[in-house]
């Protein structure tokens, strides 16, 4: 216990972004209580264009980066598994890319999105393994996304 409050300690900002307010600490399933986290905020920007909330995630992507490096570093863990900032970021690519939600839309996307994030392709583990920081991190997530944008778009379309 004192090794989690040690790293809050070194790197408060970043542990409360990378663990999306606490979300990762919770039993269980935490990736996919981050992965969850995501839908309030893309159904509330989903009236905005796609080109702005597409702009907006390449920006916080980057962010989550230098984010998700130094909570990993706090805790003594480059992908911890209370680091579910990744998860937020993969799953609003998931969905940014849609012109609307819709409920069918979302299940679709946390599905697809959470299969190719938990059973990651080559490519993904490859980015792990050689890119142990907070890249490597958001990353694979970005990865899982893509992999998991057409059957979610598919599902928004019909």
């Amino acid at each position: 216990m004192s090794t989690v409050l040690d790293a809050w300690r070194r790197a408060p900002a970043a542990l409360a972004f990378a663990t999306v307010g606490g979300l990762g600490y919770l039993p269980g399933a935490p990736g996919t209580f981050g992965t969850l986290a995501a839908i309030p905020i893309l159904w509330h920007l989903q009236y905005l264009s796609p080109g702005v909330r597409l702009s907006g995630l390449a920006v916080v992507t980057l962010l989550s980066m230098g984010i998700c490096h130094r909570a990993g570093r706090a805790l003594g863990e480059p992908d911890s598994q209370r680091i579910v900032l990744d998860e937020t970021i993969g799953m609003s690519a998931t969905l940014a890319w849609c012109p609307s939600l819709d409920w069918g839309t979302v299940i679709v996307g946390v599905i697809a999105f959470r299969g190719f994030d938990i059973f990651k392709g080559p490519l993904a583990r490859d980015l792990e393994a050689h890119h142990p920081n907070g890249f490597g991190v958001v990353a694979d997530d970005g990865l899982a996304a893509l992999w998991a944008f057409p059957p979610t778009w598919l599902a928004w379309w019909c």
